[in-house]
């Protein structure tokens, strides 16, 4: 997804370690060092490596390449706003030019014209935003691949790989666009079809901007799902192994040992002071609290649940101004390509019979295409806050489970209160909510709008060629 975001500018920067995976792994070592090497490992996303030639098998932790910042590519996100930007503006210009002098016989009425020059305008404002908006908030990615990278160590799980719908969505899109410079070239002529590249440009710029954003959300949302059930695995054994009916002062139903053998000489003593030992009192109490936290333990879902938030804040920061032009810009392709579509099938609009066909097949895709991209953006967004309420519901059904007196207990109190100032929200310059209530608003306003420019819209008595090209898509 990075190369293909390269390539249109979005992401102008260069992945270390040559956009390679870097692995540690724990050697065939002995004492000391092995289980100083397995806590580390244990804490990070890791894999079972075969030993090979008959060795034992190793456990590797893996680490995801960062970006470093790059001249060459920030230089290159530049030209193609400097190229996309001059050579949009030239074709509405020559777009004004012909139907000044009335000598474009494909625009027919006042209305065709205007609609026609607001829909380029929105799309090269949308896709020229959206490169220079990466160009701009670069760092912040740099941060938010960061942040994912600790959620992922945090939460002892491997990072999700690119969803294999987005790829099969922009190669979609991507070759509906070609097709519609085919149609174009097909009835208007070479010269109206390479008039047609550059809006066509900007649209495979906010194609590429919308899979990244929809990827950005759909890795928020696996790791959340990751932490609920890493939530709900450690408090399940927690709640097995002091259970609610169990009275103060009695023992834990269990004796496990600590996972990684050793002692932390962080955590208080049961006599309520810190010590480094492993004998007595202290380790007494230090066995006490590691007999409760089986798996990943609750501090570190704290941790990984605040990263998660901020790391949809910053999702909003980068995409929020280009998303808000976006959905305009959708609203706007909703509107025109349905008007173009019922201008053939509703008014008095001739147009050559060996056209009507692919014509109306065109804008067919082009109208499930507008309405995947606002399906593309919505529904990630809404799944993500679907996933961060369930941690709530979560902590207050185990909290309502686990014994007053138990650490784990504790520690989910303090995760509430944590929840009650933390809410995952997406929401484009604070204007409105990207989630699936907002599939309705727009279908109801596209509503709306067709039915004003249908009855201002006044059909030629002459036989004219109709608009041939999607002006809405």
């Amino acid at each position: 997804m990075w190369q293909w975001a390269r390539l249109f500018g979005q992401a102008p920067f260069a992945l270390g370690r040559g956009a390679s995976w870097a692995c540690r792994c724990a050697g065939p070592v002995a004492g000391a060092r092995a289980r100083t090497l397995g806590a580390l490992i244990d804490v990070r996303p890791a894999v079972q490596v075969p030993g090979g030639a008959g060795g034992p098998d190793r456990r590797c932790a893996c680490a995801p390449p960062l970006p470093r910042p790059s001249r060459p590519w920030e230089a290159y996100s530049l030209a193609i706003v400097l190229l996309c930007a001059p050579a949009t503006v030239a074709v509405l210009y020559n777009f004004h030019r012909q139907t000044a002098e009335d000598t474009n016989p494909r625009v027919f009425t006042k209305t065709d014209r205007v609609v026609t020059q607001l829909d380029v305008i929105l799309v090269m404002l949308s896709g020229n935003v959206a490169v220079l908006q990466a160009l701009l908030y670069r760092r912040q990615s740099h941060v938010f691949m960061e942040q994912q990278s600790t959620v992922d160590r945090l939460l002892q799980a491997r990072p999700p790989g690119v969803q294999l719908y987005l790829l099969l969505w922009l190669s979609a899109v991507s070759l509906l666009s070609a097709l519609d410079i085919l149609y174009v070239y097909a009835t208007g002529g070479p010269f109206v079809a390479l008039c047609h590249v550059p809006n066509q440009a900007n649209y495979l710029l906010i194609y590429t901007m919308e899979a990244l954003f929809a990827e950005d959300v759909h890795c928020i949302f696996r790791r959340f799902k990751t932490l609920n059930d890493r939530l709900k695995s450690s408090c399940l054994a927690a709640a097995r192994r002091f259970p609610l009916e169990l009275r103060p002062g009695l023992t834990l139903v269990a004796e496990t040992p600590w996972k990684f053998g050793t002692a932390d000489p962080s955590w208080p003593s049961s006599s309520g002071t810190g010590t480094g030992s492993g004998s007595g009192g202290g380790r007494s109490g230090r066995t006490r609290r590691a007999q409760e936290l089986d798996g990943v333990p609750v501090h570190q879902l704290e941790d990984a649940h605040a990263l998660l938030c901020s790391s949809a804040l910053n999702v909003v920061s980068r995409y929020g101004p280009v998303l808000l032009i976006d959905v305009l810009n959708l609203l706007m392709h909703f509107v025109t390509t349905s008007y173009f579509f019922l201008s053939v099938l509703v008014l008095d609009v001739k147009l050559q019979w060996y056209h009507f066909e692919s014509y109306v097949t065109l804008q067919s895709l082009w109208m499930l295409a507008h309405l995947s991209r606002l399906v593309l953006l919505v529904l990630p967004c809404s799944c993500v806050k679907e996933e961060a309420n369930k941690t709530g519901a979560l902590v207050g059904t185990f909290l309502n489970t686990l014994h007053p007196s138990s650490y784990s207990r504790r520690q989910l109190e303090m995760f509430s209160m944590q929840l009650m100032h933390q809410r995952v929200t997406f929401s484009p310059c604070g204007l409105f909510e990207l989630d699936l209530s907002l599939v309705v608003t727009l279908l109801g306003a596209v509503t709306t709008y067709l039915v004003v420019l249908m009855q201002i819209k006044v059909p030629p008595s002459s036989d004219i060629y109709l608009n041939t090209t999607n002006r809405s898509d």
